[in-house]
This record gives structure tokens, sequence and C-alpha cells, in this order.
């Protein structure tokens, strides 16, 4: 995964040249991820002080990159207290159904944060603090899924035996048929027909497949399937291959945590020298960079 997580790195193409040939600095520090060319670093949007995108005719400094330069610069902390605290928020509360889903997928989604800066000494050193959290709990919706129904799981599949209707193929597979429900198949034998209530006439009479031929992969995987939740309603399409007579809405929930944190200190040294130090952290490694303007 990208260090960006779910964020939009900036793979964007501009000027027409490729998505991985943009550059990312903050506070004059390459920002960029050398995985994926995309931005390692994404600040929060309320500790941003000032930005730039530079497309063309961009200064020496800035090579290296053939499409855009994003140039951020980050706040700092004053002779006066500031701050300010957001949070967006996401539920299933006014979301429609999806048409073939019995309910409402889950979606709970917080993004949250603040920032907050001030004086540590009047007119010689300051701080500047934000903070972003995004919690996101979010259902993968399946839609309406064939499942195999109480009745098809013990064999009998008198429900869909208009499906049947191919013919065994080979001898070698009629010979292990054989050997598995005990009485004669042949090669080019139909596995059921209309009416069929003997073993002289198909395959599976009735359209019941015995517990003998039931391979135990087959076996476990009926056990381990989900049961249905809700009866067919229409006939089941040949298109289907194993098409139960009952569906299921099956949901996961995955939950996305994300953490964003900066802390910024700025010192005046003399009336012409500043010197800033910050400390960014994101779930990875924390990174300090130190910027010295004259």
């Amino acid at each position: 995964m990208a260090v960006s997580g779910n964020l939009d790195p900036g793979a964007h193409s501009v000027s027409g040249q490729r998505e991985s040939g943009n550059g990312f600095i903050v506070n004059g520090g390459n920002a960029e991820d050398r995985l994926y060319n995309n931005t390692a670093i994404i600040p929060n949007l309320d500790s941003i002080a000032e930005f730039r995108i530079l497309t063309n005719n961009a200064d020496a400094e800035y090579g290296s990159y053939t499409g855009g330069l994003v140039n951020v610069v980050t706040k700092q902390g004053t002779n006066q207290f500031h701050g300010d605290a957001f949070e967006f928020v996401r539920n299933p509360h006014l979301d429609s159904r999806y048409f073939y889903s019995p309910s409402r997928a889950t979606l709970h989604q917080n993004i949250f944060g603040g920032t907050f800066g001030g004086p540590v000494k009047h007119d010689r050193l300051f701080f500047f603090t934000d903070y972003q959290g995004t919690r996101l709990v979010q259902g993968e919706d399946t839609g309406l899924i064939p499942v195999p129904s109480a009745q098809d799981r013990t064999g009998n599949l008198s429900d869909v035996a208009s499906l049947l209707t191919k013919a065994v193929s080979g001898d070698a597979w009629a010979s292990t048929l054989s050997q598995r429900l005990g009485y004669t198949v042949t090669n080019g034998e139909p596995y059921y027909t209309s009416g069929c209530t003997s073993s002289s006439q198909c395959v599976f009479p009735n359209a019941v497949i015995p517990q003998s031929a039931i391979s135990p992969p087959a076996q476990f995987q009926r056990s381990t399937s989900r049961s249905p939740t809700r009866a067919r309603t229409t006939p089941p399409q040949p298109l289907r291959e194993r098409s139960g007579t009952t569906r299921a809405a099956a949901e996961s929930m995955p939950t996305l945590v994300w953490v964003w944190f900066q802390a910024t200190i700025s010192s005046t040294m003399t009336s012409r020298s500043i010197r800033t130090a910050r400390t960014i952290s994101r779930d990875s490694p924390m990174v300090l960079t130190v910027g010295h303007k004259s």
C-alpha cells in the first residue's frame, strides 16, 4: 500500500506527462515517495498556510520533474493563541438501498481533527500543532448471491432439475460414477431427464445425488458455505452455474484508521533570522525536517 493510504497521493497527469513525473515539497523539504513517485506527506488542510503548483517554466531549483511541482508551506505559531476543530461525518441513514440488496450497506466515516498554535515566549518562541484522524467502517455490498438451499445441500436437486440437461462424458468418468453410485453408468447417459425415476433411465433418478457420490471437498464446502436468508422469487437462470433456489447478501466490514500529526516549533533568533523545526508522524517512522531562513 502507498504511504498515502486511501488519500489522494497526487498521481495526476500535468502538462501531458506521466503521473509519476510530479514533485512534492513540504516546507522546503522533498516529500516525494520514492517507491511510487507520489507524495509521502499529506498535511492537514487547516495546517496549510499557502501552496503553489508549478506546471511549466520553473526555476532551476525545481528541476528533476517533467510534470508539475506542488510546493506546500504549513502554518507557524504567532503571538496569539489560535486554533480550530472540525469533523466530517458520513453514515447510511440518508443513503438509499442498492437495488439488488436486501438492506443498506454499513457506512460509518468520521474525519476529525484540529489545529492549535501560539506563543511560548512572546516575540521569541512559538509553537503550532495539528491533528487529523480518520475512522472508516464500510460494508462491501455484494448484492444478492445465489447459494444452495437447504434441500440442495442434501443432494435433492428437484427444484433445479431443469438445469441438469447434460450427459456423462467419457468412459473414465462413467466408471468413476459407477463405483460411487453402485450401479452401472454408461458414457453418454443423461444425468437427468424429465420423469426419470430409475437408474436405467438416467444417472440421478428423481434429480437426487446420493451422499456416496458427493466428494469430500464438496461436503466440506457445503458445511462451510452461508445459509440462505431469503427464498428465491424468480426461476433459476441456466447462465448461472450451480444457481441455487435461494439468495443471500454477504457483507464484510473492513475498518480503516488513519492518523496525521504535525508539530512545529519556531524560534526568532534575531530580527532577521528564523529557525523552524517540524516533526511529522503518520503510521510510519517519524520524519524530522529542519529549515533555516535568513
